[in-house]
């Protein structure tokens, strides 16, 4: 009867940390969210308020970085409302979109830092010809969507892989989507 007791109460005492670990996920979680969603408006509405004076390739890949970050706030909040509603967690549905939006936000991003990277650096280094290279809008377009068609492929690919696996929710639920044989 003892034993009883005791795992009684440690049970209770393991659903109270995992409540106040559930509270502080999800408060960490909509901070971020918020923050995200508020510092990404802003950097869009000044780059189409101030459009006249703000062209260019850093311009435009800034915007794209500040829409791909934007995603990844949407990638927060599917998070929150899985953290809020524990029966969303077992829904392969919301689990794999869930991935998929977070992927992609977060490979777009990783990819348009690089790309303004590399575009700065031509800019220091090679001056003229970057100017005259960086005011042909189509090749930068074109650069642009290779940019979210990659990271689009690079999860989307990966994700419906492992939809037909039956380890889905398993695999989700620790944020492995991607096979291990990739």
């Amino acid at each position: 009867m003892n034993n009883t007791t005791e795992s009684l109460a440690v049970g209770s005492e393991n659903d109270v940390q995992s409540r106040k670990l559930r509270v502080t996920r999800t408060f960490i979680l909509i901070t971020l969210a918020s923050t995200t969603y508020l510092g990404n408006t802003l950097i869009l509405v000044s780059l189409k308020k101030f459009s006249k004076y703000l062209k260019g390739t850093p311009f435009i890949l800034m915007g794209n970085l500040a829409v791909a970050d934007l995603l990844l706030a949407i990638g927060l909040s599917l998070e929150v409302l899985g953290t809020i509603f524990l029966s969303l967690e077992i829904n392969t549905f919301f689990c794999v979109v869930k991935v998929i939006v977070t992927g992609v936000s977060l490979g777009t991003s990783g990819k348009l830092l690089i790309f303004i990277s590399f575009d700065r650096f031509c800019a220091i280094m090679f001056p003229m010809k970057h100017l005259t290279h960086s005011q042909k809008s189509r090749c930068r377009t074109i650069h642009i969507a290779i940019v979210w068609i990659i990271s689009v492929l690079f999860v989307l690919i990966p994700a419906f892989v492992n939809l037909r696996s039956s380890k889905v929710l398993e695999d989700c639920n620790f944020g492995k989507m991607i096979p291990d044989g990739m």
